[in-house]
């Protein structure tokens, strides 16, 4: 099975969608003809990014939030990490498909 923890770690956050809560469920994949459903994977900074939560700023923009491990760390524990979400096609996005590897703008929080 896949590693969660450590240099070895190796898992990403996916999509699928459905009108109904008890589906049937489309995929990224399946909907769009891609590769795979994955929205997030890892960089040469991250790997293992996952367990992740949609929340909704102040100013109705969505964000991901979920943890990653430093690269250059990789037994140094799992890092909180939050990135905007964006749609194309109805689908959501996160960056280019990968966690930031720069500061971003703040979500906005009154």
């Amino acid at each position: 099975g896949d590693n969660c923890c450590g240099e070895k770690a190796h898992y990403a956050v996916m999509v699928a969608r459905s009108k109904n809560a008890e589906g049937p469920f489309e995929t990224l994949e399946e909907a769009e003809k891609t590769a795979n459903s994955v929205i997030i994977n890892k960089n040469d900074k991250w790997i293992a990014p996952g367990h992740n939560s949609v929340v909704t700023d102040d100013n109705g923009q969505e964000w991901m939030v979920y943890h990653a491990i430093d690269s250059k760390k990789p037994n140094g524990g799992r890092i909180i990490l939050i990135d905007k979400i964006t749609y194309k096609n109805g689908w959501p996005t996160v960056n280019s498909g990968t966690p930031s590897t720069t500061p971003i703008i703040k979500p906005t929080i009154k």
